[in-house]
């Protein structure tokens, strides 16, 4: 066998592992995920003060992400300007 196509073989199956390996990863995280989302809380246990403060909490992140979009939105705005005076 020539030195190229041993080199050809062994590449390969480094690539064959790698793939197995990344397929076994997201596996896991799949595995996870849906043991995260079986996990969810039951908010009709909680007391009327509980389920109030996990409302709010809720609003709070929800206006977090808001922020953090429009905030990326600018930036990409900003960019598409400078991108159209460049051309």
């Amino acid at each position: 066998m020539s030195k190229t196509q041993d080199k050809l073989e062994q590449a390969s199956k480094a690539v064959g592992q790698a793939c197995r390996s990344l397929v076994r990863q997201v596996q896991a995280m799949i595995k996870e995920r849906n043991a995260e989302d079986g996990s969810r809380e039951d908010y009709g246990k909680l007391s009327g003060h509980e389920f109030k403060v996990r409302e709010m909490e809720q609003q709070v992140e929800i206006l977090k992400l808001r922020n953090s979009l429009e905030a990326a939105s600018g930036r990409l705005a900003e960019m598409r300007k400078l991108s159209y005076r460049e051309d």
